[in-house]
């Protein structure tokens, strides 16, 4: 059941896709190789399509049979962008603060966050100037948010904040703060409800003048607003602001069509399935925008995890797993989980010998994974086999169960 390596996967490791034809290659790998050699010099501009959680990392890692530590603290001479990447680390004393920041942003776009959180700590507090803070916290945000350090989250927060009342900010960054505060605090709720409506109020009052603001930002704030009336069952009211965001993708796709841009769009069907999945309901909708979301994007794993966990929205659990199964075949990011959220869905779909062989695979795989276990544990309670008595052994080794997680394994049909 291992994947092959793909484009994805090399990238992270090797930083290269010499090896993947045009067809073979996923967006966000083609939107990271086009932000690092185009970056401005000299100046603010590098754009993230998508940053991925260290764990991402660690799975390629072991996918590569190397260890985790040693990934994410070197860059390997294995190809022109981490030689590069290197070179502009070892000169960083020299360099001006933009580009400093740029390279730590190329560095946090392969996940590399330790050599990217030290390469920001090098800038001196002293010459900053106020974009230079601004810009500093919001990639220190981004760091923050992948490794889940919620207080660090604020912090960063409450310097833009500071920056952005001298009026020194673009209006299009100033909006990309707006937006980041709304999705992630919707989320995990990590600003005061004063700081929320400060950056909402911000946000709303910014994307009313539309003609100084770039598209693109426009587009992720009402993605990222459309939450809101989603979140309290709106319907009407998400589609708005929905339409609105596949509106400003569209303009500035057509204005710079780059692999950025397009991401616009993806993150706009990534964002309107869930639409369907949890506001209108609607299966026949979620599906066309399945449809979208594959065709945008037809080898990227995680596209079809997306339209997986859809299937899983409306009970169609066969489905769910074979699209899970699909994602796992086609490797990381979130092999392992896609490949476990299959073994899942086949139990759902009383196909219990398939998630079996699943959970037995994942167990040899990452042996300590305690979720693997307690689902394989749970299935052997209910078959026979050889399987049964490795899964039971396992779990009298974990100890302490979460109360989730007991609960889980005690719920038995």
């Amino acid at each position: 059941m291992l994947p092959v390596k793909n484009c994805f996967h090399s990238l992270m490791i090797d930083g290269t896709v010499s090896d993947f034809s045009e067809t073979q290659q996923d967006l966000f790998s083609k939107t990271c190789l086009e932000q690092f050699y185009s970056r401005p010099i000299g100046q603010y501009g590098y754009c993230l399509g998508q940053v991925f959680e260290p764990y991402v990392l660690a799975e390629v890692a072991q996918l590569s049979n190397m260890r985790r530590n040693t990934m994410e603290k070197t860059l390997p001479d294995s190809s022109k962008l981490f030689l590069e990447l290197r070179t502009l680390v070892e000169n960083s004393a020299s360099a001006a603060i933009p580009d400093i920041t740029n390279t730590a942003s190329a560095l946090v776009s392969l996940s590399r966050f330790e050599l990217a959180q030290k390469l920001l700590n090098r800038i001196p507090n002293d010459q900053m100037s106020v974009r230079d803070a601004f810009e500093l916290a919001m990639l220190e945000f981004i760091i923050a948010n992948r490794l889940d350090d919620r207080p660090m989250m604020a912090r960063c927060y409450d310097t833009m904040q500071q920056c952005l009342m001298t009026d020194q900010i673009p209006p299009h960054r100033a909006l990309s703060a707006a937006s980041s505060a709304v999705v992630w605090h919707m989320k995990v709720q990590f600003l005061s409800d004063a700081g929320y409506r400060w950056f909402e109020a911000l946000g709303q009052k910014l994307s009313r003048d539309p003609d100084k603001v770039d598209a693109g930002a426009l587009s992720s704030w009402y993605r990222g607003i459309a939450m809101v009336p989603a979140a309290r069952g709106d319907r009407s009211g998400t589609r708005d602001y929905m339409l609105a965001a596949y509106a400003h993708a569209q303009e500035a796709i057509d204005l710079r069509p780059t692999y950025y841009e397009l991401n616009l769009k993806k993150t706009y069907f990534e964002s309107t399935l869930k639409e369907h999945m949890y506001v209108t309901r609607d299966y026949d909708a979620a599906r066309d925008v399945a449809t979208a979301l594959l065709e945008l994007d037809p080898i990227w794993s995680a596209s079809h995890g997306e339209v997986a966990e859809c299937h899983a929205a409306f009970a169609n659990f066969e489905a769910a797993a074979t699209s899970f199964e699909t994602a796992a075949r086609l490797g990381p990011p979130y092999f392992a989980h896609h490949l476990f959220a299959a073994g899942q869905m086949w139990e759902r779909a009383a196909n219990e010998d398939r998630a079996m062989e699943i959970y037995n695979f994942l167990h040899d795989f990452e042996p300590a994974n305690s979720s693997v276990i307690v689902a394989g544990a749970r299935l052997a309670k209910k078959t026979s086999g050889t399987s049964a008595r490795s899964f039971i052994t396992a779990l009298e080794g974990l100890g302490s169960l979460s109360n989730e997680q007991r609960a889980y394994l005690d719920n038995v049909a």
